[in-house]
């Protein structure tokens, strides 16, 4: 994978990455996240991401997610799938997340939707031996592709070569 193959995946989410990192680990060799939604609670990611549709999920009704983008069909959400959402997060359910492959993460500082603690704490329950948090003053939860995002893929990609030659 390059760097342009990357920076179409940017938007696919850190949540599903997790879960197949520890469903399927040997599948796995390395994650680089961005801006990673872990230790939300369900009232905190509805007043941080979608405040205007609070009494409406709290009614058991259907809203549009606000994230997707506004060439596609909206993506329909539920009270249900976001407390779904925030009890099957590594981050919550777990003390130690055994996640053994080399991890990246980079998060911005001022980001408003994720809280840079939440992360942090995150990063301390990995178990991986191989993680990086690198924050980008002043940047919030949309981060710019910028230098340090390929100085911390190119860490990444040597730590999986070096696995890979080890297992050689």
């Amino acid at each position: 994978m390059n760097i342009d193959e990357c920076s179409k995946q940017q938007r696919a989410g850190c949540h599903s990455v997790l879960r197949a990192a520890l469903l399927k680990p040997q599948a796995i060799c390395g994650l680089m996240l961005l801006s990673p939604g872990v230790g939300l609670t369900l009232k905190s990611y509805i007043q941080i991401v979608m405040p205007q549709f609070w009494e409406e999920i709290l009614a058991e009704k259907n809203v549009p997610h606000p994230s997707a983008s506004k060439y596609l069909p909206p993506i329909m959400v539920n009270r249900q799938c976001l407390q779904h959402f925030v009890d099957t997060c590594v981050s919550n359910q777990m003390k130690s997340i055994p996640i053994h492959c080399p991890v990246r993460i980079m998060h911005g500082s001022d980001d408003k939707v994720v809280p840079l603690l939440n992360v942090k704490k995150f990063k301390e329950k990995l178990e991986s031996k191989d993680v990086v948090l690198t924050v980008i003053d002043g940047s919030g939860h949309y981060l710019p592709f910028a230098t340090e995002f390929e100085e911390l893929f190119d860490s990444l990609l040597c730590s999986v070569q070096q696995i890979d030659n080890r297992t050689l």
